[in-house]
């Protein structure tokens, strides 16, 4: 049975069932790699943390490094974005990675805005369109493919 995208995105990002739709992750027998569990899996609680409580946590401290200096805002983003990576391969579809993927990427940086903005009211950034179009949704687009991509490889692969 195949999937339609809307489908993986009504489950892995709308849909907050607390039933699992398939099965979780198990260990692939040719090579005891483990195979990453979906999020369409995860409980309500931790699809909530994953797609709202990490960025927004991330944004905060991205936030808070903006107003320390760009050194540290650099190393904040960069343990942003290696803590993001797995997120695309916890899906079926693409689709479904980049609607997770962009949500999240919102969330981070209305977060590092707002905190960014409240601390240092003189802060000069560019406006938010630009912002949230170059900074977020085309990195986080990308970032999710890459990842998406794996994730799919290596399902493939054990199976």
């Amino acid at each position: 049975m195949s999937h339609h995208w809307a489908d993986d995105a009504a489950i892995g990002l709308w849909e907050f069932s607390m039933q699992p739709s398939h099965p979780t992750a198990q260990s692939s027998p040719a090579d005891n790699s483990p195979v990453p569990p979906l999020f369409a899996d995860y409980s309500l609680p931790k699809k909530v943390w994953e797609v709202l409580g990490g960025p927004a946590v991330g944004g905060v401290i991205c936030g808070v490094a903006l107003l320390v200096n760009l050194w540290a805002y650099i190393a904040a983003i960069v343990l942003v974005v290696l803590a993001g990576l797995p997120a695309g391969a916890q899906h079926r579809t693409l689709p479904g990675a980049l609607i997770r993927a962009c949500a999240a990427g919102i969330v981070w940086a209305v977060a590092m805005l707002l905190v960014s903005g409240i601390g240092d009211p003189t802060l000069t950034l560019p406006p938010f369109g630009v912002f949230i179009t170059l900074f977020v949704l085309v990195p986080t687009a990308l970032s999710a493919t890459i990842s998406w991509y794996f994730g799919r490889r290596a399902s493939r692969r054990a199976s």
